[in-house]
């Protein structure tokens, strides 16, 4: 990853195994960045929810990517830890898709004012 990434774990052990599995996860994330991003930051926080359940969506994983004056933001809440991150990169990829498709559609809209305009209606 080119970008940085800051890993938060608390109430559950950071194992290799699972920094690996982290890291997979975000590298499908940012290939979605818009063209051009250098030093994106993700700020990764593991940990579980609640300190006193032990069994059902117990786990959690949040992620903030900011680069520049942009923050997107995703959290995933599950009953193991790599479900909880792979919620968090699904909601984060949506999100990513999101902003792509805005930008496209509003560069469409002033595309057909600007034809309008020059037609004359």
């Amino acid at each position: 990853m080119a970008s940085r990434m800051k890993v938060k774990a608390s109430g559950i052990d950071m194992t290799d195994k699972l920094l690996d599995t982290l890291e997979k996860k975000l590298a499908q994330v940012e290939r979605l960045l818009p063209a051009g991003v250098k030093g994106a930051i993700f700020e990764i926080e593991l940990g579980k929810a609640t300190k006193h359940h032990k069994t059902g969506k117990i786990y959690r994983a949040e992620a903030n990517i900011s680069y520049g004056p942009v923050i997107h933001r995703a959290e995933g809440v599950e009953e193991t830890i790599e479900a909880a991150i792979d919620v968090m990169k699904n909601e984060l990829k949506a999100e990513l898709r999101k902003g792509r498709t805005k930008k496209k559609d509003e560069a469409r809209k002033g595309g057909r004012e600007l034809k309008r305009r020059v037609r004359g209606e």
